[in-house]
């Protein structure tokens, strides 16, 4: 009988769907972009978003270090490429790569969203730093950095009402520096100023972080002291006037042998006042200390009444 030769039977390899690895890597992409943009909105500051750019680009061109610059333009060199963002952030932010390193149309769209997004985020940056610069010019004292009145009036207010809510002390102490007209007339208006600077450190220094500082006008001071009875605010007073004494024996003896003092008005707030009515026996506390001769503290306690 004729013998019949079984061919061996050929097993072919299992294979994936076609579409299940470009979509695995397609989502591992997706992935890494999403971490990327959740990593650029968690800068706060420029500098800090140039960081999280590099370490981003990173991801998704691994091995390849990316140099991040605060801006750019839109050109690319023979040996590198540059990136810049498109639309509202362009120009303020660039990625550099080595030429042809972005790889394929996949890895160079994701890169290019990321420069996109952190241009956006830099724009946003730029313009909450220029919001808050400008919130700090409108509450700030130009010359000496403290609270300008307006700011200081409203915190005042608050800590009035909160005061008598809660049946705690509040005390307000106004201070004036002594013949600072003379002052001016003499050595100049340059000299006054740093004068003035001068002694809003030396009060901002003095003073605890909860209390409430603030250029009154011209050479007029305020200073809210929370939580403090009158006894520690006459406490807090008389140190502020020998700080101020013992600065101008120190450094300004170059003026002459009359450096600046201060005089200063002390008053508690009672429940029943006004803002209007503490800071009027705080000013009339004031002035009875220039008539006492300067350089000295006084309190007022009575309401209505020159103390």
């Amino acid at each position: 009988m004729p013998h019949h030769h079984t061919p061996p039977v050929v097993q072919r390899k299992l294979r994936a769907p076609p579409l299940r690895a470009p979509r695995t890597a397609a989502a591992t992409s997706l992935a890494r972009l999403q971490d990327a943009f959740a990593t650029l909105l968690q800068a706060t500051t420029p500098r800090a978003l140039r960081k999280a750019l590099a370490e981003s680009a990173a991801l998704i061109l691994p091995g390849i270090p990316p140099r991040v610059t605060s801006r750019g333009a839109a050109r690319s060199r023979g040996t590198t490429r540059t990136l810049v963002p498109r639309g509202s952030g362009r120009g303020s932010i660039a990625l550099e790569l080595p030429a042809g390193a972005d790889g394929s149309l996949a890895k160079r769209l994701a890169l290019q969203l990321l420069v996109d997004f952190a241009g956006q985020v830099h724009a946003r940056l730029r313009l909450a730093a220029r919001g808050e610069r400008l919130r700090e010019e409108a509450e700030h004292d130009f010359l000496t950095g403290i609270f300008n009145r307006r700011l200081a009036m409203r915190l005042l207010d608050r800590e009035l009402h909160q005061a008598r809510r809660r049946h705690r002390p509040l005390a307000l102490v106004m201070v004036d520096v002594d013949n600072f007209k003379t002052f001016n007339d003499h050595h100049g208006h340059q000299a006054g100023d740093d004068v003035l600077r001068q002694l809003a450190r030396l009060i901002a220094v003095t003073a605890r972080a909860s209390d409430i500082v603030g250029r009154f006008g011209g050479e007029e001071f305020l200073i809210a002291l929370p939580d403090t009875s009158i006894e520690d605010a006459a406490l807090f007073a008389e140190r502020l006037r020998q700080e101020v004494e013992r600065y101008g024996k120190l450094e300004l003896a170059r003026y002459g042998d009359h450096p600046p003092t201060i005089s200063i008005g002390v008053c508690p707030i009672t429940p029943d006042d006004t803002l209007e009515s503490a800071i009027e026996r705080a000013d009339r506390a004031l002035y009875e200390s220039k008539s006492r001769g300067r350089n000295c503290f006084s309190l007022g306690l009575s309401k209505g009444v020159p103390p």
